[in-house]
């Protein structure tokens, strides 16, 4: 059995449209920018005390991404139908198709909706910041914890140093203290 099957028409967004949908970045990237600044601080407390809210700041941390990315798709596809209305298109290579859907994408916004846009960016900048900080402090996190580790279970040489500074390796008496 076939069915018939009409082609809706896509169409371009309307203005309120495309202020609902910059609201809606705006929001998520503030959002992540706080949790990422949240997540900052977490991270340069003890163990103990982040432990608790690490994992409620990374869910909604997920979600605002999530957020983002939805928008991104939706941006992706208004420019897309942007760029389809352009009569002559001819095939593009990806950093060209990225710098039109940039060019099609303001071509969308009045000045109020640009500046937003403008805020977004600022916040995108700020997120990406925060997270490469963030992605610092937890390998030194997980450098710390392998090293105190190996230390304690005898993984790793422990190395002093004699009177004279020359390096002495004591494994051999690092496993005979128990606790």
């Amino acid at each position: 059995m076939s069915q018939c099957q009409h082609e809706v028409p896509l169409l371009l967004p309307s203005h309120q449209q495309l202020i609902e949908h910059l609201e809606s970045e705006l929001i998520a990237v503030t959002q992540l920018a706080k949790l990422l600044d949240k997540e900052n601080s977490l991270l340069k407390m003890t163990q103990e005390e982040m432990l608790i809210d690490l994992n409620e700041v990374v869910e909604h941390k997920q979600a605002c991404i999530n957020q983002l990315e939805e928008n991104a798709q939706q941006r992706d596809l208004w420019t897309e139908l942007a760029q389809q209305q352009i009569p002559g298109n001819k095939p593009l290579n990806v950093r060209q198709k990225q710098a039109i859907k940039q060019k099609q994408w303001l071509k969308l916004l009045d000045d109020e909706l640009i500046e937003k846009w403008n805020k977004i960016e600022q916040f995108i900048l700020i997120c990406k910041r925060l997270n490469s900080i963030n992605g610092r402090l937890i390998g030194f996190r997980r450098q710390r914890n392998k090293r105190i580790e190996e230390l304690l279970f005898g993984n790793s040489p422990a190395t002093t140093y004699s009177a004279s500074g020359t390096a002495i390796n004591t494994r051999g008496y690092q496993n005979s203290i128990r606790a």
